[in-house]
C-alpha cells in the first residue's frame, strides 16, 4: 500500500492488528499494497536479497545494513528470486513483470533480461509478453525454471537465458513452482485453479492434474464459499507422496484455503478453511514443519511429513508484527550476526521456533521481520522511493 512507506514500524504493528475481518475489508477495498511490497526474497551467506514492487533489489546484511547499491531489476515489479551457480560464482535469477533476469549474486552486476514469447491462449487470444511468477533452480544450478504468466513453464539456460525446452502447462498464470527431487517432477499452481505435476526431463510434459478446491475439498471442509477460486502456493516432498495446496476466491472478503492430498490418487488427508488469502507455503526441514503464510499476516504451522497427525488442526498459528500480509517465507538457521548479537536473545529454548532456527518474513510493506517464535529480533528496512499512489 502506497501509504505503507510512511508509517513507523509501531503504526505498522498497530495495523496489523486490526481484527482480521476487518483488515481483510480495508486491503481489499484499497488495494495499495503492490506498490510497496515484496513478493520475492532468498538468503545466501546471511546475505538476504530482496526484490520489490518499485523495480528494484536489495541487499542487506543481518543487522539491515545495505550491502551495496540497490539493483535496478529491469523487471518492473520482482515476484521471485532464487540463487543459483556455484559458490565460487552464484548467479541471482529474479523473475518479474519483463520476463526474468540473471545477474551476479555479491553487486547485481552484468544483469541480463530475458522476455518470453506470448503465447496464444486456448480462446485464440494473446496476452502481452509474459510476466515471470515463479523459478526453480535445478540440480547443477546451470539451468532454472520458470513459471510464467501464460501458464507456460519454461527452462532456461542461466548462462545464456536461452529458452531450452517449455510446456504449456495452465489456462491462466502461473503462481508457484515446486520441484520433487527423487520423483522427478515439478508441481505448478495457477490463477486457473489447479495444480499440475510436470515431467521436464526427456519430452516436457504435464503427467497429472490435481485439483484445487473440488467437490471432494468441500465435503472435507465446509462452509467454502461457492465462487471461483485459484491457487498460489504448492509443496510436494521429494518423493512425490504428498501435495500441499493453498489459495484464496474470487473475491477477497471470501477468505483462503488449503489441503493436503495423495498425490498418487487425489484423496484429501487435510484440509483447512483460512479467514485470509494463501499466498506461500514453505518448509522448514529442521522443525519438521510446513508453514502457511497469508493476506492477514498470520504463519501457520502443520506437521511436514505424517498429514495425518494433525489433519485440520495446525500445531501453531502466530501473527507477524509489523506486517500488513505475509508473500514470502524464508525458514533458516540462525545467521552468524544474530546469533552473537546478546541484544537479540538468541539462546534458543525448546518452545522458540527451532534450535537456533529464524523465520525471516516479507510482504505488504517495504521490510523483513526476522523472527524466533513469536519474538522479534530485527527488522531489515529497506529505502523506498517516492511512491504515488495508483490513480
Amino acid at each position: 500500500m502506497a501509504q505503507f512507506e510512511k508509517l513507523s514500524f509501531q503504526e505498522l504493528a498497530r495495523f496489523a492488528q486490526l481484527p482480521q475481518d476487518e483488515y481483510a475489508r480495508q486491503i481489499c477495498n484499497q488495494r495499495k499494497v503492490e506498490e510497496s511490497s515484496v513478493f520475492g526474497m532468498c538468503l545466501h551467506d546471511d546475505v538476504l536479497a530482496m526484490g520489490t514492487t518499485f523495480d528494484q533489489i536489495f541487499r542487506l546484511d543481518m543487522h539491515g545494513r545495505p550491502i551495496g547499491e540497490p539493483q535496478p531489476s529491469q523487471l518492473g515489479r520482482v515476484y521471485a528470486l532464487a540463487v543459483a551457480g556455484d559458490k565460487q560464482k552464484p548467479i541471482l535469477c529474479a523473475g518479474g513483470d519483463k520476463g526474468v533476469a540473471f545477474s551476479n549474486w555479491s553487486d547485481g552486476s552484468h544483469c541480463r533480461l530475458h522476455q518470453s514469447p506470448a503465447t496464444q491462449y486456448p480462446d485464440g487470444s494473446f496476452p502481452p509478453p509474459p510476466e515471470c511468477n515463479a523459478l526453480v533452480v535445478e540440480a547443477g544450478g546451470s539451468t532454472v525454471l520458470c513459471g510464467d504468466g501464460d501458464g507456460t513453464i519454461r527452462r532456461r539456460d542461466i548462462e545464456t537465458g536461452k529458452i531450452m525446452d517449455e510446456v504449456q502447462a495452465h489456462s491462466d498464470m502461473i503462481l508457484a513452482l515446486r520441484h520433487a527431487s527423487e520423483a522427478h517432477v515439478t508441481a505448478s499452481c495457477s490463477e486457473d485453479g489447479t495444480c499440475k505435476l510436470i515431467d521436464m526431463r526427456d519430452s516436457a510434459k504435464v503427467v497429472k492434474e490435481i485439483p484445487g478446491v473440488d467437490d471432494a475439498f468441500r465435503k472435507a471442509c465446509k462452509d467454502l464459499p461457492d465462487e471461483k477460486h485459484w491457487c498460489g502456493a504448492v509443496h510436494i516432498d521429494a518423493h512425490c507422496n504428498w501435495i500441499s495446496l493453498a489459495g484464496g476466491f474470487q473475491e477477497c472478503e471470501s477468505g483462503g484455503w488449503f489441503c493436503t492430498r495423495y498425490a498418487q490418487t487425489g484423496e484429501i488427508v487435510r484440509s483447512y478453511k483460512s479467514t485470509a488469502s494463501v499466498r506461500c507455503l514453505e518448509a522448514d526441514e529442521r522443525n519438521n514443519e510446513l508453514l502457511m503464510a497469508s493476506d492477514c499476516a498470520f504463519v501457520t504451522g502443520w506437521n511436514l511429513r505424517d498429514p495425518h497427525a494433525d489433519k485440520s488442526k495446525p500445531r501453531f498459528r502466530r501473527k507477524i508484527d509489523g506486517l500488513p500480509a505475509v508473500y514470502t517465507l524464508i525458514a533458516a538457521d540462525a545467521p552468524a550476526a544474530l546469533a552473537q548479537n546478546a541484544d537479540n536473545d538468541l539462546a534458543m529454548s525448546d518452545d522458540d521456533f527451532g534450535a537456533d532456527r529464524v523465520l525471516i518474513s516479507a510482504g505488504a510493506a517495504p521490510h523483513a521481520v526476522v523472527t524466533a517464535k513469536d519474538r522479534v529480533l530485527a527488522y531489515l528496512q529497506l529505502p523506498v522511493p517516492d511512491i504515488k499512489p495508483p490513480v
